[in-house]
């Protein structure tokens, strides 16, 4: 009699074990899917984000060449209202870098800014070529590596080295604190 009860029991153990099994299967698929699907989500994000970056480290790029093309043309009989559209999408473009850009970007192009409107100021203002093409040259310099330290950024290797690039950030530093004094000294001199 206890024999009968045997095979009944057995199925039911070994049918609980496989209900058993395919529930863990089954809650493993789901935890798996759950990952990919976050990892996937991170993807997306990070994508999304980087091509935003690309577009608007792009953006500042174009708008400082063209204000830098307008002032070449500029002069002191030149209307400065004509260059209020450049200087709105020159600044726009900087509030999206300053947003989605590195601190060394923000820095950088914060720089670069001051040095293009320096620049396009001396030009409507009718100073000295000389004083133009230093600047003209500080800003090309400047956005060099500022489009360098884009590139990196965005994951596009361009073979400079970080000391490289930290020594020319030093340099532009000093620049942009020499060209500062010399329009606090002008500015002084004019009032």
């Amino acid at each position: 009699m206890a024999w009968e009860w045997v095979s009944p029991i057995a199925t039911a153990t070994v049918g609980l074990g496989g209900i058993a099994a395919t529930w863990l299967t089954a809650r493993a698929a789901r935890i798996d899917q759950t990952k990919l699907l976050r990892a996937q989500l991170e993807e997306s994000r990070a994508a999304a984000l980087r091509d935003a970056r690309r577009e608007s480290f792009a953006a500042l790029s174009a708008n400082i060449s063209d204000l830098i093309t307008y002032a070449s043309f500029a002069n002191e009989t030149s209307d400065p209202t004509e260059s209020k559209p450049a200087v709105h999408e020159l600044a726009r473009a900087l509030a999206e870098v300053q947003i989605l850009g590195s601190e060394a970007i923000r820095q950088i192009a914060s720089q670069v800014v001051v040095l293009v409107l320096s620049y396009l100021a001396e030009r409507l203002k009718g100073g000295k070529k000389a004083d133009a093409v230093g600047l003209v040259a500080k800003i090309h310099d400047s956005l060099y590596i500022l489009q360098r330290i884009m590139a990196t950024d965005l994951g596009l290797a361009l073979g400079s080295s970080a000391e490289e690039i930290a020594r020319t950030v030093a340099t532009l530093e000093h620049a942009a604190d020499d060209i500062k004094y010399k329009n606090a000294q002008r500015d002084d001199l004019s009032s």
